[in-house]
């Protein structure tokens, strides 16, 4: 059509969209134009997910993954590659928590914790790097952002008060800082931490 725009929308990956924060980003950002890969362990809440948002006219993308299996994370990335090319936004939404004396705390507990909250999502950024960079280099002016989701509660030393480790938060503050992108050098790829409170997202500086 005559005068039509030609650009293509930009996309994001939502890890965690079935529920919760993640559910929320997706819907708003459906609703705004991004093509979406949405993904989460249960299928059928996916699917329902995608359901509630077919009226946004969005292009869905629904992969189920598990973030404790290193080859579904690394394939989630490349589905998403195959998909849209490139990747204008990664929201790291999944995550598990629990609570607990550190004498008692159970080990297998603690691994689940690590492998869902830090090396799932270190796996994922690295295996999306290439995807976001050439978003980056597409829309310069826009970059390509990374949004690691946390509660208050790991962000801060309170849940160790009593003797007792609690574990709820995300460990990602560690990639709170600027990712080289390699060629050009002078293209960037801010990555920023939100948490999760009350009434709303506070972003880190």
């Amino acid at each position: 059509m005559p005068g039509a725009s030609t650009e293509v929308a930009p996309s994001a990956m939502i890890t965690g969209a079935t529920g919760g924060i993640g559910r929320a980003i997706a819907s708003r950002l459906a609703r705004t134009g991004y093509r979406l890969t949405l993904s989460g362990r249960d299928e059928a809440a996916l699917a329902k997910v995608a359901s509630d948002l077919a009226d946004s006219d969005a292009e869905l993308h629904v992969v189920p993954a598990d973030m404790t299996a290193e080859d579904d994370v690394r394939a989630l990335a490349r589905s998403h590659a195959e998909q849209f090319g490139s990747m204008d936004l990664l929201v790291l939404s999944a995550g598990t928590g629990t609570s607990g004396r550190i004498a008692g705390y159970p080990m297998r507990r603690f691994d689940r914790q690590i492998s869902v909250n830090v090396r799932a999502p270190f796996a994922l950024v690295q295996e999306c790097l290439p995807a976001l960079r050439r978003a980056a280099v597409a829309r310069p002016a826009h970059g390509a952002r990374i949004a690691a989701i946390a509660s208050m509660v790991g962000i801060g030393i309170a849940g160790l008060l009593g003797g007792r480790v609690r574990t709820q938060a995300r460990a990602m503050g560690g990639f709170q800082q600027r990712a080289r992108l390699g060629q050009p050098a002078l293209h960037q790829l801010p990555c920023r931490c939100f948490r999760a409170a009350s009434g709303g997202l506070v972003r880190d500086p």
